[in-house]
């Protein structure tokens, strides 16, 4: 594996850290379902990038680091709530179509045998599901994102940058796809921020 693979995963692992430091100030706990619904979504993209692969070798995983990212961090926070109990049952709208839809891209994935669209719509609704947490990030003026945590995931998306040269589709779209998701999170936070100690 190059350096960049274990960056990322130190990375992962940091914002999985911080993310739980800021459960533990916050007055409501993540919802855990939503999480679950997270974690498919990841574990989706992360094996029909795989199946997409002609052959499975040490530059293909390096080139996929993102995607193992993702899949790792969502499937861990997803446990370590399951573990810490008091589950926030409550599902938003967009959290049931997101189950619906991730239920379908798998059906279609099984049917069709086609991973490389299965993967190009797991992509499609992670851009949907940023678009939400800009909203939230609007909403809450930049206060319910802690920056570090986002720093992390733009960093993590920076290394996949010089992880891909030479690389597939797949492993470009999630990346980009990343990058400007990420990126606008970061920027919608500081923007705030910065507004505030402006006043």
């Amino acid at each position: 594996m190059d350096i960049n693979f274990y960056l990322i995963v130190i990375l992962t692992m940091l914002s999985v850290y911080l993310f739980f430091k800021k459960v533990e100030v916050a007055k409501a706990k993540p919802i855990i379902l939503a999480w679950f619904i997270i974690s498919i979504t990841t574990i989706i993209a992360l094996f029909s990038f795989i199946f997409n692969l002609q052959e499975i070798n040490e530059e293909s995983v390096n080139k996929g680091a993102l995607f193992f990212a993702n899949s790792g961090a969502s499937a861990a926070i997803f446990l370590r709530l399951l573990y810490l109990g008091g589950y926030n049952l409550r599902l938003k709208v967009f959290d049931k179509i997101s189950g619906i839809a991730a239920l379908s891209i798998l059906i279609y994935w099984l049917l069709s045998d086609n991973p490389f669209v299965a993967n190009l719509c797991t992509q499609g609704l992670m851009v949907i599901s940023y678009l939400l947490i800009l909203e939230r990030v609007f909403e809450t003026q930049g206060e319910s994102d802690d920056h570090w945590f986002w720093l992390c995931a733009v960093g993590m998306s920076i290394l996949s940058l010089t992880s891909i040269q030479g690389g597939g589709i797949l492993e470009t779209v999630n990346t980009y796809r990343s990058i400007i998701s990420t990126g606008a999170v970061l920027s919608a936070i500081y923007c705030f921020s910065f507004q505030r100690k402006a006043v």
